[in-house]
């Protein structure tokens, strides 16, 4: 049995190739080492329609992004084409969320809601005669092995860290808070963590089979069991890996990122959102504008580069919010900053609830719901009773134009020479 994996483009975004697909290197390793070993990744990301070269397959699993649903549903035309008793199945959160938008009026067979590790091993005992969807089931993550890289080519990816390129690993699935921007519980209903062990062995191949020295961590927070993270600070200074990764502003501690610093840790990435005390309990972000504050300053001091996120546009955002977050910036002074116009993904609270939230427009053309574009911002897809549409287009110009107007510290991915040039400043 031929089983393929296909990663779609995803043309409005700044970068397409940042990273390879973590998720389908999970599954499709996990599926090889159960003896299905005629199993393939094709990552269309960065690729026109004109340059997908789809393999002839019995088995097609398709990851879905919002913004590209409609490229999938043309991917699994395609591959009717090809072989028109194929079987094609998508999985990701949209699919999760919305499995009947997936399945009518295409040509996509059935949906994975969840993890899709072992719900694929399900499809592949039931082929050819396959249900509409299975439920992906939550399991100890030390039970899947190491991601078969070789199944990708890890050269073609743009995400360096101080030149050197980035391989992205996950030590943790999963967040213990719910932000009402975020989707990922719908996914990750507990927190996951891999052993020290299991890490151990990941880096510990990377280092040897790929020759790779930096390391992405995909975490949501990498300091959030500070028992393990000591244990893994030792490996990665054993293996002198330089990393990046990502906190929470209230569990930032001077000491934990001096030590994360003399452990290789490059680049503090960091969640802040707003400066806005309103937006923050808006978001149910449970963090302060003092908070953020403090923690910028604090990953600083310890000699860490310092990384915010920033999210323009979330309901209640005004000319005041948007003047506290800039006040915010100039007191912290961050090293980098990305900003990002907020986008109510399928799953999360505000797209569940528009009400709660004054929305009085909500567009449902996911191919819009892109919260950084390849034009250099997001785009607005909502409006609420709180603020007219030509004055939230004017701030988010207004805070847009400010951030790319400062001065970066640090090396940059190379899609901010493409965010400089689209903001003309």
């Amino acid at each position: 049995m031929k089983i393929n994996f296909i990663h779609p483009p995803q043309y409005n975004v700044i970068d397409d190739r940042l990273d390879p697909p973590l998720g389908l290197l999970y599954i499709a390793t996990n599926i090889k080492n159960h003896g299905y070993y005629d199993t393939t990744i094709s990552d269309f990301s960065g690729k026109l329609e004109k340059d997908w070269n789809i393999e002839y397959a019995d088995i097609y699993g398709l990851t879905v992004y919002s913004p590209s649903v409609e490229i999938v549903k043309n991917i699994a035309r395609k591959c009717k084409e090809i072989n028109p008793k194929c079987i094609i199945v998508c999985g990701g959160i949209h699919a999760t969320i919305l499995p009947d938008s997936l399945l009518e009026g295409s040509s996509i067979d059935c949906v994975v809601r969840g993890y899709g590790e072992y719900a694929m091993l399900d499809i592949i005992r039931d082929y050819p005669n396959v249900k509409k969807i299975y439920q992906g089931i939550s399991f100890d993550p030390n039970l899947l092995a190491i991601p078969d890289r070789s199944l990708i080519d890890i050269t073609t990816y743009s995400r360096k860290i101080n030149g050197k390129v980035a391989f992205n690993i996950q030590t943790t699935r999963g967040c213990p808070f719910a932000c009402s921007f975020c989707s990922e519980h719908v996914l990750t209903k507990k927190i996951l963590q891999r052993s020290s062990d299991s890490i151990y062995k990941e880096v510990k191949n990377i280092c040897t089979e790929y020759g790779g020295d930096a390391l992405f961590i995909y975490d949501d927070i990498f300091t959030l069991n500070k028992t393990r993270l000591k244990q893994i600070l030792d490996i990665f200074k054993n293996f002198n890996i330089i990393f990046d990764f990502h906190l929470r502003a209230d569990t930032v501690n001077i000491q934990e990122c001096k030590e994360i610093k003399e452990s290789g840790g490059n680049m503090a990435r960091i969640g802040i959102e707003s400066f806005s005390d309103t937006i923050l309990k808006k978001m149910n972000k449970k963090t302060t504008r003092k908070q953020n504050i403090s923690a910028i300053k604090k990953i600083k001091e310890a000699g860490l580069l310092s990384r915010i996120f920033l999210i323009f546009g979330f309901p209640g955002e005004n000319e005041h919010t948007v003047e506290e977050t800039i006040s915010g910036i100039e007191e912290a002074n961050p090293d980098q900053i990305f900003l990002s116009t907020f986008v109510p993904f399928p799953g999360c609270d505000v797209w569940s609830n528009p009400e709660k939230y004054n929305i009085n427009r909500l567009d449902k053309d996911y191919s819009k719901y892109s919260f950084v574009s390849d034009k250099g911002k997001g785009n607005i897809v909502f409006g609420t009773s709180d603020i007219s549409d030509d004055k939230i287009l004017q701030l988010q110009d207004k805070m847009y134009q400010y951030v790319y107007s400062r001065s970066f510290r640090g090396p940059t991915q190379t899609y901010y020479t493409k965010l400089y040039k689209n903001m003309k400043v």
